[in-house]
């Protein structure tokens, strides 16, 4: 009997990015990316009410709904803010990173005020990237990047772990 092979279809940045945040609220229909940044104070009824390696309810999270009165999905590195069927995008800075580690490892998540900073235009979703293949051409000489993976924490979105 033959075994179907799948077929691998080739997916823009921005139908991707909307699939995850599809993951977690159906109802979106469309993902922008922040113009401008947002701060947010966390309080400590905010980190009581918290719970830990969840990306819909870290203390983070729960100060985000409170300000803005939306949804919210708090990675490690990226949140979405969803009202109604549009999620906006923000870049988590490396404080909020390290507080939301600490959280999620049993430490607690800092009561203060924190910023989600805008996308930069690098990283927008409408950004056209050029890729380059190392040395002269021919894919030989380029060096792989070692990653590290932080454990203990939340699921990076759109992995296999993420639910």
């Amino acid at each position: 009997m033959k075994e179907k092979k799948e077929k691998k279809v080739k997916v823009d940045r921005v139908t991707g990015v909307l699939r995850v945040v599809q993951r977690h609220f159906p109802q979106v229909k469309k993902v922008e990316d922040a113009t401008e940044n947002v701060t947010v104070n966390v309080t400590k009824q905010d980190e009581s009410r918290s719970r830990k390696k969840d990306i819909n309810g870290c203390a983070m999270a729960i100060a985000c709904e409170r300000v803005f009165k939306a949804k919210v999905i708090m990675a490690r590195s990226v949140a979405y803010l969803v009202k109604d069927d549009l999620a906006i995008r923000y870049k988590v800075p490396i404080s909020v990173t390290r507080e939301i580690t600490s959280f999620d490892r049993g430490g607690g998540f800092a009561p203060g005020t924190y910023q989600l900073a805008r996308v930069p235009p690098g990283s927008r979703l409408d950004y056209k990237r050029e890729y380059r293949v190392g040395g002269n051409g021919t894919g030989k000489g380029v060096k792989r990047r070692y990653i590290h993976r932080t454990e203990g924490i939340r699921a990076v979105l759109g992995s296999p772990e993420d639910k």
